[in-house]
């Protein structure tokens, strides 16, 4: 359901921000997480609220961030660091199993 996926990306995006408090991760890893952490929370927020965004727009913006993060996960590997790349694609595989195991068209 709607919910339960919008549920999944707070808590995944949460542990996503406060990952470098027990990772060592180098300066561009810290701020790549930071932010992507961020995007993922607030969207899942989107679909958690009562006023919930359009079901297309939330479904195109997952597929734009598990784009992002995947490239972002390949930059910061090709850069050494592998703890925030693996991190990352962490969080790629969870949006990707989201994203198709959620039923976009029978909220639509």
């Amino acid at each position: 359901s709607l919910p339960a996926h919008g549920a999944v990306e707070c808590v995944c995006g949460i542990a996503i921000m406060f990952s470098p408090i027990v990772l060592p991760f180098g300066a561009a890893g810290l701020v790549v997480v930071a932010v992507l952490g961020a995007i993922v929370t607030g969207v899942g927020l989107g679909l958690i609220s009562p006023r919930s965004d359009s079901v297309a727009a939330h479904r195109s913006l997952d597929a734009l961030l598990v784009l992002a993060s995947a490239i972002a996960a390949l930059a910061l590997a090709l850069a050494g660091d592998r703890t925030a790349a693996l991190v990352l694609a962490v969080l790629v595989t969870v949006q990707a199993w989201l994203s198709f195991t959620t039923s976009y068209a029978s909220a639509a």
